[in-house]
């Protein structure tokens, strides 16, 4: 699987995962800077968030008052896809947050199973095609127990869905704790493996001599990520 999705991947998509105040969005945001900064580009911050009450709304003009006052602004809350179908120029995109989009297509909206899935189609289809770099933001919401009621379990396996669907066209994967990223696409294993990487059976006996006689490399089995792939 990670061989045939190789070739669908955007190089300069980037997605950022994390859960509730992980420091995800100040992560995204510092990579759309640098972007920007090297690139010379402008960036656009495409919200998709509404302040439908007081604490939502406080929480928007935070988000607003941290980011660079030369970062344009763009609420589009449903039509993502089509928004990025239309563009033209080679502008960095901060897409802000993907788990937002879900949650105004399920209740704004009250999109079926099957409006959903085309609509993460689209999406996952509108950021692989995008004219330039994208940074797409997005909650990691199924590390915790199961949900008491249908439709918050409904939300969270289609959230699942739409942030691997993201994630198949996007060129690097962030995961972000504790405001640290852990960059995913270094840490991706291949489920397939070769005839000639097999291990043969070892008598308990013999384990603790061959595990001496190992390659160091075969223990560590992490490489070093290159600071000349960092925009």
């Amino acid at each position: 699987m990670a061989e045939a999705d190789a070739g669908l991947r955007k190089a300069d998509l980037v997605l950022v995962l994390g859960g509730a105040r992980s420091g995800k969005s100040e992560v995204a945001e510092d990579w759309a800077a640098r972007w920007s900064a090297c690139l010379g580009r402008p960036v656009v911050y495409l919200a998709t968030g509404q302040a439908a009450d007081a604490e939502m709304a406080d929480r928007i003009r935070r988000h607003r008052d941290r980011r660079p006052a030369a970062w344009r602004t763009v609420e589009e809350p449903l039509q993502v896809p089509e928004w990025f179908a239309a563009r033209r120029n080679g502008d960095i995109v901060l897409l802000d947050c993907l788990s937002m989009l879900l949650n105004n297509w399920m209740w704004l909206e009250g999109c079926g199973d099957d409006a959903l899935a085309e609509r993460v189609k689209r999406l996952s289809d509108a950021l692989a095609t995008a004219p330039g770099p994208v940074v797409a933001v997005s909650q990691e919401a199924g590390l915790g127990i199961v949900p008491a009621d249908a439709q918050t379990r409904r939300y969270r396996d289609w959230l699942g869905t739409l942030n691997q669907a993201v994630a198949r066209r996007a060129g690097r994967v962030l995961w972000v704790v504790a405001g640290i990223p852990v960059d995913l696409r270094r840490l991706e294993a291949s489920a397939e493996v070769s005839a000639e990487a097999e291990v043969p059976a070892v008598a308990p006996a013999d384990a603790e001599a061959a595990d001496a006689e190992a390659e160091p490399e075969a223990r560590t089995g992490v490489e070093t990520a290159s600071e000349a792939e960092v925009p």
